[in-house]
């Protein structure tokens, strides 16, 4: 049976490998612990992980991860949760045989705050089995992805959920209209739901949606921090015609959801709009 262990503060580096769980599978490895993963995480402790959260806190790198003590590629077999924070890949460093895929069978992953990379080794061979992916998404990886084409139709052909947050503060932060145009270009026939963390404006994704062939698809739609009026929320709903639940600020004359929903479907505005709001559950504005 395996076991769940959340890395804390110990100053005895042999206590820790001397209580270390034989079978491991969730791995918590917070920010501020300050011993390296190759204490803890080896190629036979990494044959039963499940699930691994590493924060590098800025100067922790994605080799942690990816080789053991001996300079060996460490393979995950029954990976299927990924949190990866604020590390890198070693200034370039990494030097992985194309052909080894760490994670086979990865599911989940979330790349996050400030995590800068240079080849595709987070993101290779999980194209089929990934079923969502949060990313802290910057100019970083927009050119690994285009580089290894990863923005391609079917890159990624059972991706249920996409959440993108767009950190403006960031030194690799994309335009508002790249970032939403990168965002769209993840979208598969197969994704459900999608969430856009971080302000971006309704002209930065009106241009993109009649270009997009698999909005249709998505019954989740939350952009947080994005002000729309009624009129642009209408334009949303006319690209996602099977939306169900869907969450943004609303720039509107009328705080009272009766009153905003009722304006939302006006008579002139013909029957798709009508047809919608027999669909929308959730409305959070």
């Amino acid at each position: 049976m395996g076991e769940d262990l959340y890395v804390a503060y110990m100053d005895n580096k042999h206590l820790i490998k001397q209580n270390a769980p034989a079978h491991i599978t969730n791995f918590n490895y917070p920010d501020g612990c300050n011993y390296e993963l190759s204490n803890w995480i080896t190629k036979k402790s990494a044959q039963t992980l499940e699930m691994l959260r590493y924060c590098g806190e800025g100067s922790g790198s994605l080799k942690d991860v990816l080789f053991d003590d001996d300079g060996q590629v460490i393979v995950y077999p029954r990976l299927r949760d990924l949190c990866v924070f604020d590390c890198n890949d070693g200034k370039g460093e990494l030097k992985t045989d194309k052909s080894i895929v760490p994670f086979p069978v990865l599911q989940h992953l979330r790349v996050y705050s400030n995590c800068i990379f240079k080849d595709d080794t987070l993101f290779r061979g999980s194209g089929k089995t990934l079923i969502s992916l949060g990313i802290g998404l910057h100019r970083g990886f927009v050119d690994i992805f285009r580089k290894y084409k990863l923005f391609s139709q079917g890159a990624y052909p059972n991706i249920l959920h996409i959440s993108a947050t767009h950190d403006i503060k960031s030194s690799l932060a994309l335009p508002a209209d790249e970032f939403a145009k990168a965002v769209f270009g993840l979208i598969s026939a197969a994704t459900q739901s999608m969430t856009i963390n971080g302000g971006i404006a309704y002209q930065h994704i009106a241009s993109i949606m009649p270009t997009s062939p698999y909005l249709k698809n998505i019954q989740i739609l939350k952009c947080t921090s994005t002000i729309l009026s009624l009129l642009e929320i209408l334009g949303v709903f006319k690209y996602f015609p099977h939306i169900t639940d869907f969450e943004c600020s609303f720039r509107g004359i009328d705080s009272d959801l009766g009153a905003i929903q009722d304006k939302l479907i006006p008579s002139h505005l013909g029957m798709q709009y009508s047809q919608l709001s027999s669909r929308l559950k959730c409305l959070h504005l």
